[in-house]
């Protein structure tokens, strides 16, 4: 990894990956102190999920394009946002509520589902 790249992950509360069609999440993420890291459009290989979510924390509203078992080998953890109706901001304003509230930040792999009442449900592979 880039020097800049390791300064940028200890400064902030974590790096979420963000599936090029919800980019207009990342600007939210960043004033919530996290470091957003956005997908390319293109289909992403084994090889290249590696690379892309190794170590990081994945925010999508497709859960069903993955596997819940590359969770624990690829070592990433997920988000998962179809349950959520909100705009950018609120979306946002929610993972950073939940990442504080269920410390993620110190927790090993895990899968977040969110919810629109709040009770969120966090499960952790193995």
């Amino acid at each position: 990894m880039k020097p800049s790249f390791l300064r940028m992950r200890k400064r902030c509360r974590g790096v979420m990956v963000v599936p090029n069609h919800l980019s207009g999440l990342a600007p939210h993420l960043r004033r919530k102190n996290f470091h957003p890291v956005i997908l390319p459009a293109f289909p992403v290989d084994r090889q290249q999920k590696e690379s892309w979510l190794t170590g990081r924390t994945l925010v999508t509203d497709r859960p069903d394009e993955l596997e819940c078992d590359d969770v624990p080998v690829l070592e990433f953890s997920l988000i998962d946002t179809a349950q959520v109706n909100a705009d950018d901001s609120a979306l946002a304003d929610m993972i950073s509520r939940a990442w504080t509230k269920l410390g993620l930040k110190t927790e090993a792999w895990f899968i977040l589902r969110l919810r629109k009442n709040g009770r969120h449900r966090i499960e952790f592979p193995e």
